[in-house]
């Protein structure tokens, strides 16, 4: 990677009521792209963006590691943060023989009923364990971490998954994870649907809590299916 060290321009940084880390990188894209930095740019360090805007650097941590994830940064560390190549967007589709249809397709079949059986099988244990990743959902959300909320999303499913008790599905499951995994990932990289994506896993979380297996079944469908849509996919 060619490194240049710039010293780009930084206007005074308001929120304008949003998350200060989602501001933080919508603010960062535009020095970006207003400034014409160039792939191998190398950015202020992490202590000095957050001295320049006023902000801690817990903030700017989370801002850069969404920005990582959508593929304007790489965070090297011990090196810097450097201004990425984005030939390989992170919105687009990457794996080959499939469309996203395909995966949403199979997803409604194989999670809609992991779904309905997790609801009766699911031990305390496994139901704290939900709930945990729902909380981590909705606290990457508020911050706009989008790394965060697609980790948390992954918990949240391979739970589902773990705890259906059918060693079948969790077989078939296993070698398409990563594609499961890239087609929750993708409306969120593309900013769609975060809050709503929040609520979805909600509803899941209080089926199964209820022990009610059909209502988790058709919030998971439900699911499945707004995610599709937030890509322009209907199924």
């Amino acid at each position: 990677m060619r490194e240049r060290l710039m010293k780009p321009q930084l206007a005074p940084f308001t929120a304008n009521r949003q998350p200060v880390p989602q501001g933080v990188a919508q603010y960062l894209i535009g020095v970006i792209e207003t400034q014409a930095l160039r792939a191998g740019d190398r950015l202020p360090s992490e202590r000095v963006l957050a001295q320049r805007l006023g902000i801690s650097r817990s903030s700017i941590r989370q801002a850069l590691s969404a920005l990582e994830s959508r593929g304007y940064v790489s965070v090297q560390p011990g090196r810097g943060i450097f201004v990425a190549t984005r030939g390989g967007d992170p919105t687009a589709w990457r794996f080959e023989g499939c469309t996203p249809r395909d995966v949403y397709e199979a997803r409604i079949c194989i999670e809609s009923f992991a779904a309905a059986r997790a609801a009766m099988t699911l031990s305390e244990a496994e139901l704290s364990a939900l709930a945990s990743s729902v909380h981590a959902l909705e606290e990457a959300a508020g911050a706009g971490d989008i790394a965060g909320m697609a980790a948390a999303d992954s918990a949240f499913h391979d739970l589902i998954i773990g705890a259906c008790g059918n060693p079948i599905i969790q077989a078939m499951y296993a070698p398409v994870r990563e594609m499961m995994v890239e087609s929750q990932k993708l409306p969120m990289v593309r900013g769609a649907g975060l809050d709503a994506t929040v609520a979805e896993h909600e509803s899941l979380l209080a089926c199964c809590e209820a022990r009610d297996a059909d209502g988790a079944a058709m919030q998971m469908r439900r699911h499945i299916g707004m995610a599709a849509a937030r890509l322009g996919i209907e199924l």
